[in-house]
């Protein structure tokens, strides 16, 4: 910023200090005017560097609010990310947990119902078992009878002392 006088004025100012007389005054309306017109422009320019200034203090508050929004929406997406996965590793362990204690009941009702099963199986046999045992007891009760019944036909005494010795054998085996 440089002032911008006429050399004129300023020339003939000087040589007026430099007599020490009392300047003209159209000299003095000259310097005063030139004086201005000086100030006027430095006020243009400090106006004109002040407001480039604010220009560029704006853009700089700008680019620094873009890159703290920036590191800042990172900030969250890497919080938003690391909850997400932290969710589903729970997920996943609890779905595993959930498979096992499954998996393990299923064991569990197999192995019931298994033995459940054996053991009707294992009724079902000693039934059948016992009935067929029954049956044996009973063919030899009646088989027991009817030899009884021969025995008695073939003695002439049925009290006899051969029927009630026979009657004791064939008990004996029973």
């Amino acid at each position: 910023m440089s002032l911008h006088v006429s050399l004129g004025s300023v020339e003939r100012f000087r040589a007026h200090r430099a007599r020490r007389q009392l300047p003209e005054p159209q000299l003095i309306q000259d310097r005063c005017a030139a004086l201005a017109a000086a100030v006027r422009q430095k006020l243009a320019e400090g106006e004109e560097e002040l407001q480039q200034q604010l220009q560029d203090q704006r853009e700089q508050l700008q680019a620094l609010q873009m890159q703290q929004q920036m590191r800042f929406k990172l900030a969250l997406d890497c919080r938003v990310k690391a909850q997400e996965y932290s969710l589903s590793k729970r997920h996943n362990e609890q779905l595993m947990q959930l498979q096992q204690h499954s998996q393990a009941r299923r064991a569990q009702l197999e192995q019931q119902a298994t033995s459940l099963i054996l053991e009707f199986q294992q009724r079902k046999l000693q039934e059948e078992f016992l009935v067929h045992q029954k049956e044996i007891h009973e063919q030899h009760q009646d088989a027991q009878h009817r030899q009884d019944s021969d025995s008695s036909q073939i003695l002439p005494v049925p009290g006899g002392r051969l029927a009630m010795e026979l009657k004791k054998l064939g008990a004996g085996r029973a």
